[in-house]
């Protein structure tokens, strides 16, 4: 079936029309198809239909509305059948599609596509995008609240397909056939500037440069009379280059015009160097020579298969080698801040789902499931994030791996040095005194067990917390404000990873002591399970009262009879499991509950990985909960990005520490030399968490980041197209300022004109900063080091002498420093080359640019 809201809402069945009701039944099919494949409780259908007022019978009408749309979209469902489209989810309802059903979801996922082909693809994809669009969004709810911010987001979409489709055309050499179609776009959007850019253009390719003027000055008229702004500086720069008839404005070869011509140009960087954790796992089972070899094979197979789905919903990309050899990537193809310690979470949950395989009753008898297991961290170098494994160099860490899979007996696991580092307070570990084979590490230790609730990076949480006072103070002003009022209060403290977030909140529990209760739930990365935040919350209740007493609590009033009842069955904990939705009355009952007697404050750590369903239950504690409760929310910015009505919440931007306070906080940890101190407190700029784990690694080098954060940096390229990767990985190689231009030097020639849209993405990422219309700073210095570091030496090398040839052409008045400069990159080159083997020529040139004039 076909679901369809950009235009009038409408469902089609193959070719027959769904006769759809009218008035609210229509608009619970919308708001339905806005969360399709997900649950939408019953209390917010009735808040998004009839608002703040609804009548006492909005749930039975809720009920007969649905009932109405399912005889609709199902019309030969048999009486008694369930159904299969509009399902009921504990006292919710979801649309049990495909989002590829909804032409809107069609519609992004072409868009997004498009961002990343060639002009010819791009125009030919935006077009039939667009084609989807009948009329404006949802056009039957225009003044229907639950609508307006779909209708927003839609329509802004829409606007961003037109705008990169004419993009597109020009960059095909399009001009003057767009006038039209451009004017025409304009009078419906008079106030982008984009729209208005390309009308210059292409008035200008097509003969009329006093047209295209005369339309600069008409858009600079239009724009100070209505909104008191002169038009930014793209508009003007191009109206500059009109003048000039610069020939950057003239039509550019596209890289099929290129490919038919002989001239392919240079790629973008297309290989990439990751650090890795690798798990080699060998589940040949063991047997008796009279064992016949189909039952062997059988079970290595079976075995195999269990161990890799347990690899896999850890986040590894497993690779089936000979036999029954599995080969296990944490950190390939997307990397996470844990991926060491997942590997050996994943290790032992494999081992044991290998073993349980003994139990089953149709085994064999004479032959038994095996495991061995070795772990190591290290770097490989790969075609890219979605190449095949075998483009991966094969490398030191892999075969480290398997040479400590040989050496593990069986249910072992044996881990690297490095990889051992990492997982340096998570797990227990026990050295290895000898390996029994030839040509492994020198050293390496046998995993005994996981360190409960460790972090996947130590934190120093005992020390005092410096800084941060009038943030605590604003914490605490909140939570008196709902002491005060006896409402529930909601904060989100927002700030990247590593910055205080959860120091903070500790600082506040500690402050306010015996005054309030504290409960905190925190999200994990994965694979707990979303209710693990609420197993969290409920042991946490019981630890301040007791089960029989908390059970007494909520057994008392108006707060039901079996609240704890209804928490179990919807996080499984019995038979048959409830829905997430029928707990939301429940855990508001437990918070009230404890409210009711002292003050409560409810932490939720790590939001930004936490389920669509968990944030609904946020929303809906700080909506219908009542009682002297303080909502502390602690996210990453991802989180906005997921619920962009969080921005307009209560909420607080946690920045870097001062310097002062950074100092103050290193120096705690020990004692430690100026320069040292210096260069940390440079390098972290302001981060604690970056302060630690340079401190923790200053035996390393210091123009290396940390392993321990390497993880944690690379999640943040890892978000990156690969175009806003690629600026961003040049620019790390002129520095911690960049120019412009610098970076387009080091770019091929078709990239070009897409340079100006990814720095404002990096920017809108938070990974630059800009200074100036030719110029931006990277954020961290950490985050250049690791765009650095995630290029190949071949690539590093290219680069550095590519950026000597620029700054030696642009430099015409050659400054006292400039031989410097050159002679640095040129023997950064050589030194990259060198390392992987290739024949350098430039150690003459080096020397002698390094002399100086």
């Amino acid at each position: 079936m076909d679901f369809r809201i950009l235009g009038s809402t409408e469902v089609l069945d193959g070719t027959r029309r769904v006769e759809l009701p009218a008035g609210r039944g229509r608009a619970l099919l919308a708001l339905l198809i806005l969360h399709a494949g997900e649950p939408v409780a019953a209390e917010r259908i009735v808040d998004e239909l009839w608002g703040e007022d609804p009548p006492r019978t909005a749930g039975t009408v809720v009920q007969g509305l649905v009932s109405r749309l399912r005889r609709a979209l199902e019309p030969g469902r048999a009486k008694g059948d369930p159904p299969a489209l509009l399902q009921t989810v504990g006292s919710g309802y979801r649309l049990a599609i495909d989002p590829e059903s909804v032409d809107a979801d069609r519609f992004k996922r072409l868009f997004d596509q498009a961002g990343n082909a060639t002009p010819e693809e791009r125009s030919a994809m935006l077009s039939a995008a667009l084609r989807m669009w009948r009329g404006p969004a949802l056009a039957d709810f225009t003044y229907e609240p639950f609508a307006q911010r779909a209708i927003a987001a839609l329509e802004e979409l829409r606007i961003e397909a037109i705008e990169d489709r004419f993009d597109a055309d020009l960059a095909l050499g399009r001009g003057g056939e767009l006038v039209a179609e451009l004017e025409e776009t304009i009078a419906a959007h008079p106030f982008r500037e984009r729209l208005r850019g390309f009308l210059m253009l292409a008035l200008y390719r097509a003969g009329r440069q006093a047209e295209a003027l005369d339309s600069y000055r008409r858009t600079r008229s239009l724009l100070m009379e209505e909104l008191g702004l002169e038009p930014g500086p793209a508009l003007r720069e191009l109206e500059t280059a009109i003048l000039r008839q610069d020939p950057v404005l003239e039509p550019q070869p596209t890289a099929l015009a290129q490919e038919r011509s002989g001239d392919t140009p240079s790629s973008w960087l297309p290989r990439e160097r990751r650090t890795v954790t690798v798990l080699a796992v060998d589940v040949a089972p063991v047997a008796e020579p009279a064992v016949d070899p189909e039952a062997v094979g059988r079970l290595g197979a079976r075995a195999a298969r269990v161990a890799a789905d347990v690899l896999e919903r850890h986040g590894a990309r497993v690779e089936h080698l000979i036999g029954d050899m599995l080969m296990a990537f944490f950190g390939f193809p997307l990397a996470h801040e844990d991926d060491a310690l997942r590997a050996v979470r994943a290790a032992l949950e494999a081992r044991t789902a290998v073993h349980a395989l003994d139990e089953d009753p149709s085994r064999v008898e004479g032959v038994r499931p095996r495991v061995r297991i070795g772990i190591e961290t290290g770097d490989i170098v790969v075609a890219g994030p979605g190449a095949a494994i075998q483009d991966a160099v094969t490398g030191v860490v892999l075969s480290a791996a398997g040479r400590l899979q040989q050496a593990a007996g069986d249910g072992e696991v044996i881990v690297g040095p490095a990889a051992a580092r990492l997982l340096r307070g998570t797990v227990i570990l026990k050295q290895v005194e000898r390996l029994p084979i030839d040509g492994g590490p020198a050293t390496a230790w046998r995993v005994l067990e996981l360190v409960a609730g460790a972090p996947a990076l130590p934190r120093a949480f005992g020390a005092p917390m410096f800084g941060r006072q009038d943030e605590l103070t604003r914490l605490r002003s909140a939570f008196r404000r709902a002491v005060r009022s006896g409402a529930v209060v909601r904060m989100t403290v927002l700030g990247e990873a590593g910055i205080g977030k959860s120091r903070l909140a500790q600082e506040l529990a500690a402050s306010i002591g015996a005054d309030a209760n504290v409960i905190t739930q925190r999200c994990p990365a994965y694979s707990e399970g979303s209710f693990f935040p609420l197993r969290e919350a409920v042991v946490e209740a019981a630890g301040l009262r007791g089960w029989r007493a908390l059970h007494d609590l909520l057994s008392q009033g108006d707060h039901g009879r079996r609240p704890l009842g209804e928490i179990a069955g919807s996080m499984g904990l019995r038979a048959e499991p409830g829905s997430a939705v029928a707990l939301f009355p429940a855990m508001r009952r437990l918070f009230e509950a404890l409210a009711s007697e002292r003050p409560l404050i409810v932490v939720f750590d790590d939001l930004h990985w936490a389920e669509p369903t968990f944030l609904d239950l946020v929303d809906h504690l700080a909506r219908e909960a009542t009682g002297r409760i303080f909502l502390l929310c602690l996210a990453r910015p991802d989180l906005i990005e997921r619920r962009p009505g969080w921005e307009r919440q209560d909420r607080l931007q946690l920045g870097p520490l001062s310097t002062g306070d950074l100092e103050s906080l290193i120096v705690e940890r020990g004692s430690i030399a100026p320069d040292a101190l210096r260069r940390i407190v440079e390098v972290s700029q302001g981060n604690p968490l970056f302060a630690e784990q340079l401190l923790a690694a200053l035996d390393d080098t210091t123009d290396a980041v940390p392993g321990s954060l390497r993880g944690l940096l690379t999640m943040r390229l890892d978000r990156l197209g690969p175009g806003e990767r690629d600026v961003l990985r040049c620019a790390s190689v002129a520095g911690m300022d960049v120019e412009r231009d610098a970076v387009c030097a080091l770019l091929p020639g078709d990239a070009h004109p897409f340079v100006e849209r990814h720095l404002d993405a990096l920017e809108r990422k938070r990974l630059i900063d800009r200074a100036g219309t030719n110029r931006f700073r990277f954020c961290h210095a950490l985050i250049r080091l690791a765009s650095y570091q995630s290029m190949t030496r071949e690539d590093r090398a290219r680069l550095h002498e590519r950026f000597a040839e620029w700054l030696e052409r642009e430099s015409p008045d050659r400054p006292p420093e400039l031989a410097q400069i050159l002679g640095y990159h040129l023997e950064q080159a050589d030194t990259h080359r060198r390392a992987t083997g290739t024949t350098s020529q430039i150690e003459s040139a080096a020397l002698e640019v390094s002399r100086g004039p």
